[in-house]
């Protein structure tokens, strides 16, 4: 079993709220006593795992960073994104001859463009 003395002091999404683990004690077979600052819960080592989902103060205070439940999604990437795409335009017009490396760049813009949306409905599926 992991050593889930070391989830003591951070904080955790539980149950749609922000908590701060107080203890993690073994109760018995499988099972864990989990204080925490708003109530004590006994719950399984699965549901230990699965139902406290970290989040991680030092990226909230980040520009940018928006956390969902453990989903991160970097505006600052979009944003840089964006200015990539209109210096790609501009340097396509200006020489003709950039065009393959444009349709690089465009697709490579798709793919992330992708994994943000793929990150969006996640969010939306842990919402629900």
């Amino acid at each position: 079993m992991s050593n889930f003395k070391t989830m003591v002091g951070k904080s955790y999404l539980y149950m749609g709220k922000e908590v701060e683990i107080k203890a993690v004690d073994p109760i018995g077979n499988d099972m864990f006593r989990v204080v925490t600052s708003d109530r004590a819960i006994n719950v399984s080592h699965a549901e230990l795992r699965k139902e406290f989902l970290p989040i991680d103060k030092e990226l909230e205070k980040k520009d940018g960073v928006i956390l969902y439940r453990g989903v991160q999604l970097e505006s600052k990437e979009m944003a840089n994104l964006g200015e990539v795409l209109m210096a790609t335009i501009k340097k396509v017009q200006e020489q003709p001859d950039y065009v393959e490396q444009a349709r690089t760049i465009n697709d490579t813009a798709k793919a992330l463009i992708d994994l943000k949306r793929a990150q969006i409905e996640l969010i939306k599926l842990m919402k629900s």
